[in-house]
């Protein structure tokens, strides 16, 4: 894989996965590409410069001042004319033993030495490459440092310009001013195809639009006056609605072809409407045409044989044969139109036509037309024409808010080369076939990484097609480049997935596979493979972070870890009531069964620890918390709703937006923007202790609660653990140095003699406390067992301990320090996405997503109280018996449903 650094990691962890099933795993590595890239940057006054390799390895010498093997970059590699360059380039500083190991003539075996004629391989060159870098390793720095200068001039330069104008500018402008010269660069020297990378939806929108309406206004200036004019008749009973100007009007193409000098009167005697500056020019209340273009000319020609062969098909009505021709000529004539009013291809990036696009989207429902699919998604619908009439020009965009029926259409285009330029987040970066010739990043963005970058340039080069692909960089910082381009492949690393929600999940669908009274032969056979996938998940897990500096991995320990924390949550699930025993049965795992909440909370599995937290709300003090929350009362819905978004829109508002918030109120338009906080939200009520507190106050004491308790299971199930297991070992290992206490011989560092590193001697008569889960060295400053947050117990847990704090459900309160934003129980007041936007500061791009992400979030806390209420009329146990909490959460999902409902039309 391009993006997988740890290959060799990866294999032996599906090599023991899959010898389990009998199977048998090879690896096999590449460490070449198909074809080179071939990296560029954008310096505007010289255009698509060459990044030369040295470049990044001047920069680097800043970091590491001696290059070798190690601080070389992986990834970085020299092509031959790069090769060539820094061979000239080292020529003269080399003595006559390495020049003559490294002499073309000599190294490279002739193929046929008469004619001199050398045929090489790809792999010929990888191994001068090779021999060429040992030769740049072994110089001294300064002599390194002067061949690294020679060669990073230019690019220096191109990044240097850049720099300065992207600074002046700012990102937004300095694209929009560039990509139009940048992609007639790209035309010119052969580069397309290309894919356009810009990780901001809106932005690819606009950048589209952009490149399209100035194609469009070089080709009006080309081919003068448009017949593009609006226009009605004088005389008319009423005026009827602008069309475009019809040239076959004798009169008017008599007129605009042989007079140039129009009064407005005279404009106005034509029925001429909204004058286009670009076409007509005003002095003094009169208009001076340009002159008629042969393009011009042409349309008029053609526009009046139409209006003749239309004139003669009228007269001949007996005559078939006549008529017949006639039909034909008048067809071809229109063709010859079409084709005329087509754009030049002077200004498209490729050919493609409307019979193209058609057929690239099928066939479309009855009254449906392709454009139609183009302005469902669009982040800015007042450019869905531009984006329309971009695609004319072989121009499109690409992100996955579009409707899928475009996307589809804009794939099949690009793949049959009807496309030159498509303009696309990174949803065509991975799992799609669309390779391109070039990739070009286009402006920064934070979730650009390593991995993200190497996916994208990963499009350039299409295999049988290029012999080379190419990377453009443009209105990025050098900075972000030089991180780009000289970090490694990242390493795949497991993540711990056992959490509680997925646990219940394993739980229900186990249930729902023995469910059967009478199972059949079949159904117990996907049972004992549901239970086998479980056992396999727990006892084969990817990720190993008990792995020492050594290499060393602790499989075994890791596995009977994750047996220990499916029991500690299968525990946890049966402690807060999700998860009961069948009835005279012992507590074994295959026969629990889940309760009618048990659906809910896996249903929000995504949102944990929101999802546990807002269940024990619900079941706090038998359900007499939510239906004091939810009794009738003035803003009833808005006190519960920002209850909720407490729970599950948790954004956090950056300190100088929540300044600028509470300074100045009047400037927040019909927003909030700040979330109330927790304790102060809603009336005064007497809390468990007789103290009189707000509602709010009471649900927060109800969620401390709820932490504690499951922090104090946890540590409890560490320490079951850690005794259960003796092969862990004594905890005297230091965290950081790796050494062990009391210290041997072999174990100190060669630099430094055992005897000063002797701690044993040093912690003799000190008084520890008895320590199972906490760190030794940790508890040299006096700390023992108890432990006040989840992330105290993962960050100190002794050595040969996980803990990861998804493994239990414990949600995080802020203080009041910590400001959240109210966008989603704003948009439940005013219902305007504007208003988000600019007085939320809420990102465009992911808003519509988050509104929609919580708007499933009220659908499945309305069913879950559907349910309950319903189950309470079929004599089942419920914790209600009233309807207000019912009433409360139907009319905020309704509410909320209503508002998104306007904002999308």
């Amino acid at each position: 894989s391009a993006t997988l650094g740890n290959a060799t990691h990866f294999f032996d962890w599906l090599k023991r996965v899959e010898e389990r099933r009998g199977r048998t795993v090879y690896l096999v590595e590449h460490h070449e590409r198909w074809n080179d890239l071939y990296t560029w940057v954008w310096g505007e006054k010289e255009k698509c410069v060459p990044l030369n390799p040295c470049w990044v390895l001047k920069k680097l010498k800043t970091l590491k001042p001696v290059l070798n093997h190690e601080s070389f970059p992986k990834d970085l590699r020299f092509l031959p004319e790069h090769c060539i360059l820094l061979y000239d380039s080292m020529l003269k500083h080399m003595d006559d033993a390495s020049r003559k190991d490294l002499d073309l003539s000599t190294f490279f075996v002739c193929s046929h030495p008469e004619d001199a004629y050398w045929n090489l391989s790809m792999r010929d060159v990888s191994a001068w490459e090779a021999r060429l870098k040992s030769a740049l390793f072994n110089f001294p720095p300064e002599i390194q440092a002067t061949v690294l200068e020679s060669l990073s001039t230019q690019t220096s330069k191109a990044f240097a310009q850049s720099d300065e104008s992207w600074g002046k500018l700012g990102e937004y402008e300095y694209v929009n001013r560039e990509i139009v010269p940048l992609i007639e660069d790209l035309k010119e020297q052969g580069m397309l195809p290309a894919i356009c990378f810009m990780l901001n939806r809106k932005g690819c929108e606009r950048l589209a639009y952009t490149v399209s309406h100035d194609f469009r206004r070089k080709e009006q200036k080309k081919r003068g006056p448009t017949l593009g004019l609006k226009w009605r008749r004088i005389g008319a009973a009423k005026p009827t609605k602008g069309r475009l100007l019809e040239s076959s009007d004798s009169e008017l193409a008599q007129a605009l072809s042989n007079k140039t000098e129009f009064t407005k009167v005279e404009w106005e005697a034509f029925g001429i409407r909204d004058l286009r500056t670009d076409d007509f020019i005003e002095s003094s209340g009169t208009y001076y045409k340009p002159d008629v273009t042969h393009w011009m000319s042409t349309q008029f020609d053609l526009a009046q044989k139409l209006q003749n062969l239309r004139s003669q098909y009228k007269v001949v009505a007996d005559d078939r044969a006549l008529r017949g021709d006639l039909r034909k000529a008048i067809a071809q004539v229109q063709r010859e139109l079409k084709q005329l009013r087509a754009p030049d291809p002077e200004f498209c990036v490729s050919s493609i036509s409307e019979e193209d696009i058609e057929e690239a989207f099928g066939s479309l429902p009855a009254g449906i037309r392709w454009q139609d699919y183009v302005a469902k998604g669009l982040q800015d619908p007042t450019i869905s024409s531009g984006v329309c009439a971009a695609l004319y020009r072989g121009i499109a965009v690409h992100h996955s808010g579009l409707n899928l029926k475009y996307r589809q259409a804009i794939e099949r285009l690009f793949r049959s080369k009807k496309l030159g330029v498509i303009f696309a987040t990174a949803t065509l970066a991975m799992g799609i076939n669309m390779p391109s010739k070039t990739s070009v990043f286009v402006g920064d963005a934070v979730y650009l990484n390593a991995m993200n970058y190497r996916q994208m340039a990963g499009r350039a080069g299409r295999r049988g097609f290029d012999l080379r692909g190419n990377v453009v960089f443009m209105g990025m910082n050098s900075d972000k480049c030089f991180r780009l381009l000289r970090s490694d492949l990242p390493s795949l690393q497991g993540n711990l997935i056992l959490d509680n929600s997925l646990v219940l999940r394993l739980m229900i669908r186990q249930h729902a596979l023995n469910s059967p009274r009478k199972p059949s032969r079949e159904d117990k056979l996907v049972a004992q493979r549901g239970i086998r996938s479980c056992v396999h998940l727990i006892n084969y897990p990817l990720f190993d972070p008990l792995a020492d500096m050594s290499g060393q991995t602790h499989h075994h320990l890791i596995g009977k870890q994750m047996a220990h924390c499916f029991r500690f949550s299968v525990d946890y699930l049966l402690s807060i009531g999700l998860l009961r025993c069948v009835q005279g049965a012992a507590p074994a795992c295959s026969e629990l069964e889940p309760n009618d909440l048990a659906a809910f909370v896996a249903h929000l599995f995504f949102l944990e620890p929101s999802n546990f937290a807002f269940l024990t709300l619900l079941l706090a003090d038998g359900g007499k918390t939510l239906k004091m929350l939810c009794r009738p009362g003035p803003n009833r819905e808005e006190k519960v709703l920002t209850i909720i978004c407490h729970l599950f829109c948790r954004s956090q508002l950056p300190p100088s937006t929540a300044v600028w918030a509470q300074t100045k109120k009047a400037e927040t338009g019909p927003s909030v923007v700040i979330l109330q906080n927790l304790s102060e939200i809603g009336d005064m009520v007497k809390g468990k202790d007789g103290r009189l507190m707000r509602e709010g106050a009471c649900v927060k004491d109800i969620l401390i609660d709820h932490n504690s308790r499951a922090l104090k299971a946890l540590v409890a199930y560490t320490a079951c653990f850690v005794e259960a297991y003796p092969e862990l070992g004594p905890d005297n290992i230091l965290p950081l140095s790796h050494c062990r206490f009391p210290l041997s011989d072999d174990s100190a560092p060669s630099a430094v003699s055992a005897d000063k590193f002797d701690l044993g001697e040093c912690m003799r008569g000190l008084l520890l406390p008895k320590l199972s889960v906490r760190s030794s060295f940790v508890a040299l400053s006096g700390h023992d067992d108890e432990f006040s947050s989840i992330d105290e117990v993962s960050s100190n847990a002794r050595r040969g301990v996980f803990l990861d704090p998804k493994m239990v459900p414990i949600f995080e309160l802020y203080d009041d320090s910590t400001h959240l934003n109210a966008y989603c129980l704003d948009f439940f007041k005013h219902g305007q996405i504007d208003a988000l936007e600019i007085y939320n500061k809420m990102n465009r791009d992911r808003l519509w997503e988050d509104l929609q992400s919580f708007l499933l979030v009220l659908k499945a806390l309305t069913a879950a109280m559907q349910r309950r209420h319903s189950s309470k009329n079929e004599g089942k146990q419920t914790l209600f018996d009233d309807t207000d909490v019912l009433d409360t959460f139907e009319a905020i999902t309704s509410r909320f449903s209503e508002k998104m409902q306007k904002a999308a039309h």
